[in-house]
């Protein structure tokens, strides 16, 4: 694995909780163990007599300072061979999964074609998919919002007649509105009657 090169968040490391807990030298030993993480893919050989000569420092003194790190969770002993930092995996991963070092360019927005406006048509239509069918045969379909305007004026039984009629009608094919159809057929079959006067026996004066 090549070198990367990382960004540093001082206010992550600040906020941190477990950072918190070390001493200025555990911190120092800590950070330059991320660094070489970060160019050894998270497997750093565990060499304690080499840090310290490094850091000029102790074997003794780094063996307490990994401990107080293992002890934190900040990092993982893999049998005193190797050396896994938990919290550079998740940059570690973009680099694993073919992302490379530095600022990801940004994905580009898919183009998005405008949505044509609905004719008038096709708002009714929309609307009227939208509602309760109440009978539908061939290619013809009448609502039950339509049917309530019919029963304003007629009874169920008579608009079933008349409905049932269309639909058995030979050349009903040619009808493209169910409710006129029906309408029509309902003012034919069922003529209105004119309302006869009628006087009451309290009306008529003593």
């Amino acid at each position: 694995m090549g070198k990367l090169g990382y960004t540093w968040y001082p206010k992550d490391w600040g906020n941190s909780e477990k950072v918190f807990e070390l001493t200025l030298s555990e911190r120092g030993l800590y950070r330059e163990l991320i660094d070489i993480a970060m160019l050894n893919d998270n497997k750093t050989k565990y060499n304690p007599i080499i840090w310290a000569r490094k850091f000029a420092s102790t074997e003794d003194e780094i063996e307490l300072i990994l401990i107080r790190l293992k002890e934190l969770g900040l990092i993982i002993d893999k049998d005193h061979t190797f050396l896994f930092i938990p919290s550079c995996e998740p940059r570690l991963n973009l680099v694993r999964g073919g992302k490379k070092g530095g600022k990801n360019k940004p994905t580009p927005k898919p183009i998005v074609k405008p949505t044509p406006k609905p004719t008038p048509k096709q708002k009714k239509e929309k609307e009227k998919r939208k509602e309760i069918v109440y009978r539908s045969f061939d290619h013809l379909t009448i609502y039950v919002s339509e049917v309530r305007k019919l029963d304003k004026e007629y009874s169920k039984k008579q608009i079933d007649y008349i409905l049932d009629a269309i639909e058995n009608y030979a050349k009903n094919k040619s009808y493209t509105s169910l409710y006129l159809t029906a309408k029509k057929w309902l003012a034919k079959e069922y003529p209105k009657q004119k309302e006869k006067l009628v006087i009451h026996p309290k009306d008529y004066l003593a």
